[in-house]
């Protein structure tokens, strides 16, 4: 459990978010929920921009540990937000909070890209991209640092 802060998350990157399920009475002890936890997030004003997702399980044989990779699509701008994670253990309700900053990444106007594949070939170099509006666009020998 505990409070962190992600800060430096760009629109079409991944934000992690994280929940280790505790026991109440056995700090540090991991304890399975009597339901999977849920998730949504809030913007800066505490409006729902994602409402109620259930969180999966992270890893095969794992007890209490949940957590998922969210990607900042359109769904999201520029802006401060918190992830708020709640759960129910032997009856009784529990939340955890995560704050986060989305520092602005692609243009709004095509979507952020949610693929990218890069092409080495002996005439040149092409980093490949689809944005979340269909748009394929190619860059030739851009620089990879």
């Amino acid at each position: 459990g505990g409070l962190m802060t992600q800060v430096g998350a760009q629109l079409g990157q991944f934000v992690m978010l994280s929940l280790f399920t505790e026991s109440k009475t056995t700090k540090n002890t991991p304890a399975t929920p009597d339901n999977a936890p849920t998730y949504s997030i809030y913007n800066s004003s505490g409006t729902a921009v994602i409402s109620d997702k259930p969180m999966p399980k992270w890893g095969y044989g794992t007890t209490a540990q949940y957590g998922l990779d969210l990607f900042l699509n359109s769904t999201f701008s520029a802006g401060d937000y918190c992830a708020h994670m709640e759960w129910e253990e032997g009856g009784t309700a529990n939340a955890r909070i995560m704050p986060f900053t989305v520092q602005p990444g692609s243009p709004s106007s095509k979507g952020v890209y949610h693929s990218l594949f890069y092409y080495d070939r002996p005439h040149a170099k092409f980093l490949v991209g689809a944005t979340e509006d269909g748009t394929l666009e190619y860059r030739r020998n851009p620089y990879i640092s």
